[in-house]
């Protein structure tokens, strides 16, 4: 579910024309950003199809591609109520102007997810993954799982695209990461527990953005 926190009216988000819209996601396809996004769309009642989606997976690139003008809008996550602000998304909030256009909340599911050959929990030895998903899944893993080790990636070591790197056998079978159902299902990973978040409430919040 959404909770639109400010928004500017619906067709100033995602104005409806002939031409798509192309929108910058901080990730991949199947990202917590991207899945957000298809479900603001639903909320403002603005068809899928009328957006064109860029995955350039950091804030920093979505940010430097709107201010830019490469693209129409752009979507990135800026804080988390479990794990705090999005360093590398403040940064680069804080070096560029731009107009926003809708703050936004999410309530994030995060899920452990390993190569399908992957039986148990007991098999996974790490946890490697985006640093706020690491973070908001934390306490979880010291009082459940203390014997395995969280390894914190980068703003680039998106959700979605650690998923994919399970997926292509970039990652050992140990390894396991935190990521959506979504990409779970979209790369054909198997998911070893669900909600893994300590924070029972853990929303993201999201902002919309485009050139001043």
């Amino acid at each position: 579910k959404i909770n639109l926190q400010e928004c500017a009216d619906s067709n100033s988000v995602f104005p409806i024309s002939d031409k798509k819209i192309t929108v910058g996601i901080h990730g991949i396809a199947g990202s917590f950003t991207h899945e957000s996004v298809i479900r603001l769309a639903e909320e403002l009642n603005i068809p899928a199809e009328n957006l064109e989606f860029r995955y350039l997976v950091e804030a920093d690139r979505v940010i430097a591609e709107v201010v830019n003008g490469k693209i129409d809008r752009g979507v990135f996550a800026m804080a988390n109520s479990g794990s705090g602000a999005y360093i590398s998304s403040m940064r680069a909030m804080s070096e560029n102007n731009f107009d926003i256009l809708a703050i936004y909340g999410m309530e994030i599911l995060q899920c452990l997810i390993a190569d399908p050959s992957v039986k148990s929990i007991d098999e996974i030895t790490k946890v490697f993954g985006h640093p706020q998903a690491v973070s908001q899944c934390k306490r979880t893993f010291e009082e459940k799982y203390p014997n395995i080790n969280l390894v914190y990636g980068k703003d680039s070591d998106d959700t979605a695209l650690c998923v994919k790197k399970i997926a292509n056998k970039e990652l050992p079978k140990t390894t396991a990461t935190l990521a959506s159902q979504i990409a779970a299902n979209l790369y054909k990973m198997r998911i070893l527990e669900y909600g893994m978040h300590h924070d029972p409430f853990n929303t993201t919040t999201f902002l919309v953005i485009k050139k001043k």
